[in-house]
């Protein structure tokens, strides 16, 4: 058996169950790694569940251990391409309840095994160790992914995204530019040909406008930068920026050579 369990407990109060499902895998001499990594408590960190599970494949079988409804179990089957145990430490306490919340996951996406309690868990998860062939759950995985850009791409339609970026969530659409969550503490600025006047976005296009408008913003972000240091990351690409996430500060200046028809009023 050359792949590792992996146990993963949704909080520190887990630490005692964990113990026994240690102790339980000793007799079977298998590598055992535990980690801590909650589905909802991040920190600010929204992606600590997801860089964790990436520091491990479809060779190794990960153990979730979680109370409550138990969200981590079903974010761990989702996202990770191998084998998944849920290990519930409060399984005698809800019963069958437990057993769906821990087990009922989305459509397609399967535990391998429910464990009652850290021998179960032991054992289930050696038996996972010994079947290395991966091939279903990874065909999982992948119509899964489908499905979730499909919802991606369809929240970015309801918020009136004409051509959505992804597979990037979209944040917000404003008058003339498009902006995308990168999910690091990033975003990601899409300048469009959109054009608006007084507020209104008008059903033409000016073709090369949200390059113009990307490149006047890269220029204005480096000029300034020295003096008032500012979001401005890189440049993605001829119409795209990668900028810090940040509180933004309302505040406009128009400067205009001549004033002509209703604006002069």
């Amino acid at each position: 058996m050359a792949g590792r369990v992996v146990i993963i407990q949704g909080s520190p109060s887990d630490d005692a169950y964990v113990d026994q499902i240690v102790s339980a895998l000793a007799p079977y001499g298998v590598r055992v790694e535990r980690r801590t990594a909650s589905a909802h408590r991040n920190a600010g960190n929204q992606n600590h569940l997801a860089l964790v599970l990436s520091q491990y494949d479809s060779s190794d079988v990960i153990v979730a251990v979680a109370g409550g409804s138990d969200a981590l179990t079903g974010r761990v089957a989702n996202d990770f391409p191998g084998r998944v145990v849920a290990s519930p430490p409060d399984a005698e306490k809800y019963g069958e309840t437990k057993v769906f919340s821990s087990t009922q996951t989305p459509r397609g996406i399967k535990v391998g095994a429910y464990a009652k309690n850290p021998q179960e868990a032991a054992t289930s998860a050696t038996e996972l160790l010994k079947n290395v062939d991966v091939t279903e759950v990874e065909n999982l995985r992948r119509q899964n992914r489908e499905r979730a850009l499909q919802n991606i791409f369809h929240d970015a339609k309801q918020q009136g995204f004409e051509e959505p970026l992804l597979p990037y969530t979209a944040f917000k659409r404003g008058k003339t530019r498009d902006v995308y969550d990168l999910g690091d503490g990033t975003l990601l600025i899409v300048g469009t040909d959109r054009v608006s006047a007084f507020d209104v976005n008008m059903h033409e296009r000016i073709p090369g406008k949200g390059i113009a408008l990307t490149e006047l913003s890269e220029y204005w972000f480096r000029l300034t930068d020295g003096i008032i240091p500012n979001h401005f990351i890189e440049r993605v690409d001829d119409r795209t920026i990668r900028v810090k996430k940040a509180k933004r500060i309302d505040m406009e200046c128009v400067i205009r050579g001549h004033l002509y028809g209703s604006l002069f009023a």
